[in-house]
């Protein structure tokens, strides 16, 4: 068994150190091994290859010859792997001689390791030198004019990047090439006269690449952007990078695209077209902190507090407060729970607003006799305990009066002592009517109460009583004269007169 688990930790230390120490690999050398009449443009050479596997490349030599101690020419230090698309240019060559070269790459375990030795063998004579090209850096998608020494020629230009070819006619010495979209190494060769190096620049470099777009913007609130070259918006990638480095990309278009930033603070924004790029900062901030509560509101019913998104919100009363974080719509549900004066505070990272809103309670009228029962009915004559109380059931100290009326008509106006008012009914009435009508100021809602007057109660009913009472007196003591014989009744009627013609 300690074999076994010997063996496999040999194996995976052997795997791990061949992991560790690969020899960088070089592929697609331009020029090719051995290649020979390799053209000068103006007295240099262009080479190009892919370096992989490689944490650093600390140099490309060049020698005299291929025996004894490098002599080296030329020297340059790139970081990474070497590509294709960036060919490297050395100058001071001489025609019709061979050159070897090399590089020297490190390893991803810090290992310097020469690679394989390449050749190749400059022109006999150089002729670039002959051929004038205006502008003497072309761009894609221009004209460009070659001017030779001769009258009429023809030839091709041929691009490295592409392979694509166009074919020049010179006439009276001057020929007139327009470019298309390709860019980077080419080479022009007139038959019968010469060959001529020459890079094409993209057409969006030497700052005609931009990025359209505001220099601030408010964070979640969507903003344009559009890249242009010369005016004209195009096709790019575009990357953007927040302040806590988050990235997320687009591609524009000839119509602007919309985009919103979700973080405070400075975004990277990053343009490519082809091996262009172009940046620029734009600057996130926070909106203005809003904060919108109710004119009024009822203790025990919800209220909507709205904001920022994501603002935090803190409700105070007194000494008991509530917090809150606003929703993805910027609101906050509230219910408070009692009557009183509530301060509101909505923060953000750098903005703070406060508003304050006042919370009214309903109200009740209470009735209670001298023995402290509720009363259903109300006579003339009756004490009466008048309180009045919010929803919790709790005396309202701070209301002043509360007014009685009998049938609809006003019969007194009750002062309130803390909350309470005694009174003592001094009219009839067939109903009786309180209500508590409070200020626009005060914390309380209006209250009323209705209760039916007694059976024995005074008012219409009880003179009625009276009057019956009176004239079954009367009757009693006419009966009583009549009996006594001190009146006759009879007397007191009309007497019948008889007719004269009976």
């Amino acid at each position: 068994m300690r074999i076994q688990i010997f063996a496999y930790v040999l194996i995976l230390v052997l795997a791990i150190t061949t992991i560790s120490s690969a020899v960088p690999i070089i592929s697609n050398v331009s020029p090719v091994d051995n290649a020979t009449n390799i053209p000068l443009d103006n007295a240099q050479v262009y080479l190009k290859a892919n370096i992989t596997d490689a944490q650093g490349l600390k140099y490309v030599a060049f020698q005299t010859n291929k025996t004894g101690t490098w002599t080296t020419i030329a020297e340059v230090s790139l970081s990474g792997n070497w590509s294709t698309t960036v060919p490297i240019a050395f100058s001071g060559l001489q025609p019709n001689t061979k050159y070897w070269w090399r590089i020297k790459a490190e390893s991803n375990n810090n290992t310097w390791t020469n690679t394989s030795i390449y050749s190749f063998t400059t022109q006999e004579t150089s002729t670039s030198q002959n051929i004038t090209i205006v502008p003497s850096q072309p761009r894609a998608n221009k004209n460009i004019v070659f001017v030779v020494n001769t009258n009429d020629a023809s030839g091709y230009i041929i691009c490295y990047e592409t392979g694509d070819v166009y074919m020049v006619e010179i006439k009276n010495g001057v020929g007139l090439v327009e470019l298309g979209m390709e860019y980077g190494l080419a080479q022009v060769n007139i038959i019968g006269y010469g060959t001529r190096t020459f890079s094409i620049a993209s057409p969006y470099s030497g700052g005609v690449l931009s990025i359209n777009a505001p220099s601030d913007a408010e964070v979640n609130k969507k903003i344009d952007i559009s890249v242009t070259a010369q005016g004209e918006a195009i096709q790019a990638n575009v990357d953007m990078v927040s302040p806590t480095g988050r990235k997320m990309s687009r591609i524009t278009g000839t119509e602007p695209i919309q985009i919103s930033f979700d973080e405070v603070g400075k975004w990277n924004i990053t343009a490519k077209v082809y091996d262009t790029t172009v940046s620029r900062i734009i600057q996130v901030v926070s909106g203005p902190l809003t904060i919108a509560v109710p004119d009024e509101a009822k203790a025990g019913e919800e209220i909507t507090i709205e904001t920022s998104k994501e603002a935090v919100v803190t409700i105070v009363k007194g000494d008991v407060s509530w917090t809150y974080i606003a929703d993805d719509n910027g609101e906050v549900f509230f219910t408070p729970l009692w009557a009183g004066r509530y301060e509101v505070t909505a923060e953000t990272s750098d903005q703070r607003k406060s508003e304050n809103f006042n919370v009214k309670a309903d109200t009740t009228i209470l009735i209670k006799n001298e023995e402290g029962n509720p009363v259903d009915k109300i006579s003339n004559g009756d004490i009466l305990f008048i309180q009045l109380v919010d929803t919790q059931g709790q005396l309202v100290v701070d209301a002043s009066e509360i007014t009685a009326y009998s049938d609809s008509l006003q019969i007194a106006v009750l002062t309130l002592y803390g909350g309470t008012a005694i009174w003592r009914v001094t009219a009839s009435a067939t109903d009786y009517n309180f209500e508590f009508s409070p200020s626009d100021t005060a914390l309380y809602l209006p209250a009323t109460l209705s209760i039916p007057g007694g059976a024995n109660s005074g008012g219409v009913d009880a003179l009625y009583y009276y009057i019956g009472g009176i004239a079954v007196i009367v009757i009693v003591i006419i009966v009583i004269l009549q009996y006594t014989g001190r009146i006759d009744l009879r007397s007191l009627l009309p007497s019948k007169e008889e007719d004269p013609l009976l």
